[in-house]
């Protein structure tokens, strides 16, 4: 899993620089929703390490 981080990160980035150009609404619920996958992996990731 940690080995796709960072592509995960890298699209989220690209999704979130696609969503400032769309702009309004739409720009917004799209990063409401990036912000969620990230908060959700972090917390994934935390329990993960936890574990280990």
């Amino acid at each position: 899993m940690s080995n796709l981080l960072p592509k995960i990160d890298t699209y989220l980035r690209v999704i979130e620089g696609l969503s400032e150009q769309v702009g309004g609404e739409l720009g917004e619920k799209i990063q409401i929703e990036t912000r969620l996958v990230r908060a959700l992996i972090a917390k994934s990731t935390a329990k993960g390490t936890k574990a280990k």
